[in-house]
């Protein structure tokens, strides 16, 4: 049972038949189009078909249960982020911990309220393709970053904290999980005659006043290069500078 979609496409699993069709005609008439599976084997198979935007999932099903559908959803492609409620007649916090942990989103409890249902699904699906258009721009920023070879950061000036991009790390070659999380760190990759320009430039930082400079950064690899940073203070509401956002390019060639 289909419709037009005007609030997305969902894939009801369920082995009741009297419950795939109550599900069908309120998900129809509240504007969705909806599909239906009786068991995860065959959900799983209609998923790659279909590819709905959320999954509304039984838990307890032959041949393959809910818990079991969710986890493989997971190993799916496209099934990595899609939203997926559980629908359960169990007031077993167990159940409901483990149908977390293999990949539940939210659940909802038998007997359904159907109108209510409507609005957690609209709102779920919405949350949900926020985070997927997050996730693309941050893919897409930071494969730009790699094809210009420039690392971002962020420098709290309060604490000394420092929070900076992958390919930032890349530039330095180093690792991100062993670099030390503030500004005087990559002074011991600095080339030591430029050491002093660095200084300087990030005492203007400290001061909330922008700075450039290039310097020379020594590799692990023992290759040297060339880096541009550009650092941009962010001031408080009382006008003093708490965070300064910065990048760092590589322009040797």
């Amino acid at each position: 049972m289909t419709s037009i979609a005007a609030h997305g496409r969902i894939l009801v699993v369920d082995d009741d038949l009297t419950t795939r069709s109550i599900a069908l005609a309120a998900l129809v008439e509240a504007g969705f189009e909806a599909f239906a599976a009786s068991d995860g084997i065959e959900a799983l198979e209609r998923f790659s078909e279909l590819q709905p935007d959320l999954v509304l999932l039984d838990l307890m099903m032959p041949r393959m249960d809910g818990f079991e559908m969710a986890r493989r959803l997971r190993r799916t492609p496209g099934g990595e982020r899609v939203p997926v409620i559980v629908m359960t007649g169990l007031e077993d916090s167990d159940a409901i911990d483990r149908a977390y942990q293999v990949g539940a989103t939210d659940f909802v409890s038998k007997p359904i309220n159907w109108m209510l249902l409507r609005h957690r699904l609209q709102y779920v699906m919405r949350l949900a393709r926020a985070i997927d258009e997050l996730s693309r721009s941050e893919s897409n920023l930071a494969d730009a970053q790699r094809i210009a070879r420039l690392g971002s950061w962020e420098w709290g000036l309060r604490d000394d904290s420092v929070r900076r991009s992958d390919q930032f790390f890349a530039l330095l070659g180093e690792d991100p999980a062993r670099f030390p999380a503030s500004m005087d760190a990559v002074l011991e990759r600095v080339f030591p005659s430029d050491a002093a320009l660095l200084r300087d430039a990030h005492a203007l930082g400290r001061r909330g006043q922008p700075f450039r400079v290039e310097y020379r950064i020594m590799r692990p690899d023992g290759a040297l290069r060339t880096v541009l940073e550009q650092g941009e203070p962010i001031a408080s509401l009382d006008g003093a500078a708490f965070r300064v956002q910065g990048t760092t390019q590589d322009i040797t060639e």
